[in-house]
């Protein structure tokens, strides 16, 4: 379970936390989507649809990691205005 923080063995002998280990891929994830959702043509409803459950799934592995304040950064960079997101609004998508 990610909540107990466990290290993860490296190459050189040392350990990283799930944190660290994990937290850069999910941010990465979650930047990508955004980008996929955002950038050129508009998505069809269905891909977008399915963008959208991709990037909150993405963003709740953040917030379990600890990281929610870093996954809405990225989100509000593609938010228009750079207001709140609306899946993180509590609005109903």
């Amino acid at each position: 379970m990610v909540g107990q923080q466990q290290p993860v063995p490296t190459e050189s002998g040392g350990s990283l936390s799930v944190q660290e280990k994990f937290l850069p891929h999910f941010l990465h994830r979650l930047e990508e989507l955004e980008r996929l959702k955002h950038g050129g043509s508009a998505p069809d409803p269905v891909m977008a649809k399915i963008l959208d459950k991709a990037i909150f799934s993405t963003w709740m592995d953040c917030v379990q990691l600890g990281a929610k304040e870093e996954a809405e950064k990225v989100l509000r960079r593609y938010a228009p205005g750079g207001e709140q997101p609306r899946e993180l609004s509590g609005l109903p998508s």
